[in-house]
């Protein structure tokens, strides 16, 4: 699940990030994603199908995509804005999992590093 980088960080940043079916069968992939920290509010938006802000389930690990078939993906917006640039350090990991909701020990981690620039 390749995360891009959109642009260096001064103020906001946005990552893409794709979930896809890359089972033999039809089903459903849950997302979870970092919360929303003292230091880092992040937001997540469903790119297809329309854009939908879906931060709070993301956030609780709630979301699940629609079934997809084998090779069948989804897309999402991640955006990251620094509460505080008092004591971030110069870089950030967080954490977006995605994974199977019929079996949920198959999974991947993607982890995109947030560069500060001051």
């Amino acid at each position: 699940y390749p995360l891009r980088r959109q642009r260096q960080m001064c103020i906001r940043d946005s990552y893409y990030m794709r979930a896809q079916n890359d089972g033999n069968v039809p089903e459903e992939l849950r997302i979870k994603g970092q919360r929303n920290n003292r230091k880092f509010k992040f937001n997540y938006y469903r790119l297809t199908g329309g854009i939908s802000n879906v931060s709070g389930h993301v956030g609780n690990g709630t979301f699940a995509t629609r079934s997809l078939d084998p090779g069948e993906s989804t897309d999402f917006k991640i955006k990251v804005t620094p509460r505080y640039r008092r004591g971030l350090t110069r870089r950030q990991t967080m954490k977006v999992r995605v994974y199977s909701v019929a079996q949920p020990f198959r999974q991947d981690v993607g982890k995109p590093i947030i560069t500060i620039t001051r």
